[in-house]
Formats: C-alpha cells, structure tokens, sequence
C-alpha cells in the first residue's frame, strides 16, 4: 500500500510523538523525585538551587504544556483531520489528561521540601 500521507500530517505526527515523549518524561521524573523524597526527608536541610530550579520547572512546564496539548487537540480537529494520511490524537489527549497530574506531583514534592525546610531549621 502506498503512503499518501501529507506533509502537514507527518509534521503533526512528529512533534505528537515528540511532545508525548517530553510529557512521559516530566511525568516519570516527577514520580521519581517524590519517590527519593520520601526516603531522604530527614536529610533535606536547606533547599538547594538545583532542587528550587527543578521544581520551577516542573511546575511551569506541566501548565504550558497542558495549553500547548489543547491548543493541538484543536489544530487536530479544525485542520489535519481533513487532511489525507494515518494521524491520531491520543498522544495530546493523553498529555492533556496528564499535565493537571505532573503539576499536581510536583506541587506535592514542593510542599514536602518546604515542611522538610522548615522542621529542620526549628
């Protein structure tokens, strides 16, 4: 069978894998961090830059791109879905259900850090 794929579709579906692949690994070193975190509570100190900058983009980065997800589900919807060739959406729908998680991890893990802080300077 032959491709009949256009180019605007094979763009589409290359950042779709890329974008997923970036979400997956926001998510994943989130579930990580949170998981060292509780074993290494009493440990923690002072909050270290690297940890704060981390954190800064765990936080920011879920919420752009939750409106990158939607903004994509939209172009999906009102361009390459007439467009002819094999394209599909789930890669954004999945990033748009998990970018209010990420945050929400890493929003956990800055609380945790911030009591952690806090009970060891008393």
């Amino acid at each position: 069978m032959e491709n009949h794929s256009s180019e605007k579709v094979e763009k589409f579906m290359r950042f779709e894998r890329f974008f997923f692949r970036v979400q997956l690994l926001i998510l994943g070193s989130g579930f990580f961090i949170l998981g060292f975190f509780y074993f290494v509570i009493d440990k923690v100190k002072d909050v270290d830059d690297l940890i704060v900058f981390v954190l800064f983009v765990g936080l920011l980065y879920p919420v752009l791109h939750f409106f990158i997800s939607v903004v994509r589900v939209l172009k999906y919807i009102l361009v390459i879905r007439h467009e002819e060739g094999h394209s599909t959406i789930w890669r954004s729908a999945l990033s748009f259900l998990f970018s209010p998680l990420t945050f929400g991890i890493f929003y956990i893990i800055l609380i945790v850090i911030v009591f952690a802080s806090c009970a060891a300077n008393v």
